[in-house]
This record gives structure tokens, C-alpha cells and sequence, in this order.
């Protein structure tokens, strides 16, 4: 993920969310061997990397929460939640989201390895809205 290191974006949070979780679809051109990888991992055979512990960088982790603290500052997140914590939520929910797509849709692991095109389907992309929107809603601040 080319985010770490990069200034906090000015776009709102919906839009940068979507940005990333859309914006890694030419990931496998660019890194063909690492989207394999990844592809694979999400496979049900797999070792159980992606449902671990396991997280983002430290350096991704940090811009995320950057990021959050900044829509906080900003008044488009809630004030009430830690920025970290708020970052490893949306972390986790976006490290499960290959392995739910492929699992929802019966999306061969396989396939996406060679080929992310099978991703590129109406329903992924309604589902990865639907994932952005609940994100949102959970960190926006309540209105009355």
C-alpha cells in the first residue's frame, strides 16, 4: 500500500477509503508476484495469515491513523474514539475483505491470482460500497 509516508489526504474519509480499497485493483500489474501471494492467502487452504494477529505496518498503521485523527480535528469523524484503535478497526475489516468477496461470490482464489479481473464484478464493487458506507456511519460523528 503506497500510503505510508504520504501526507494526510484533504479528500473526505468516504472518498479516501474508497479510493484504497478501489485504487488496489491494478495492484496485480504492478506487483504481480505479491498479488499471487496475497491471492493465495486468502485461499481456504491457506495458513491462517490474513485471520491472525497479524496487521498492516506500523508505517501504514501510523498514516491511517494520522489520517483519522486529522477527520477528528476536522469534525467529519466522531471525537470519542482513539485514532489508533479507530485505524486498526478499519485495518482488520479491510484485511478480511479479499477472503469475504471470494467466499460470498465463489470467487476461485486461484483465478484472482491470475487474473484480479474475476474482482471486477457489479456485486464486489456494491459489496465494497456497503463495507466503505458501514465504516463511515460507525466513525461519523451523530447528527440530531
Amino acid at each position: 500500500i503506497g500510503l505510508a509516508g504520504t501526507p494526510v489526504p484533504e479528500a473526505s474519509f468516504a472518498e479516501v477509503l474508497t479510493a484504497v480499497v478501489r485504487g488496489s485493483h491494478d495492484f496485480r500489474i504492478r506487483d504481480p508476484l505479491a498479488w499471487a501471494v496475497l491471492a493465495r492467502a486468502c485461499a481456504d487452504d491457506a495458513p491462517p495469515v490474513i485471520g491472525s494477529g497479524e496487521s498492516v505496518s506500523d508505517a501504514v498503521h501510523s498514516w491511517a491513523a494520522a489520517a483519522i485523527a486529522a477527520g477528528q480535528e476536522a469534525g467529519e469523524l466522531r471525537d470519542d474514539v482513539d485514532a489508533g484503535t479507530a485505524a486498526w478497526m478499519i485495518e482488520r475489516v479491510l484485511l478480511g475483505l479479499p477472503q469475504r468477496i471470494m467466499a460470498r461470490f465463489g470467487i476461485d482464489p486461484e483465478r484472482v491470482a491470475a487474473d484480479g479481473s474475476a474482482m471486477d464484478r457489479p456485486e464486489v464493487a456494491s459489496t465494497v460500497d456497503d463495507v466503505v458506507a458501514l465504516l463511515v456511519k460507525a466513525l461519523s460523528p451523530e447528527r440530531s
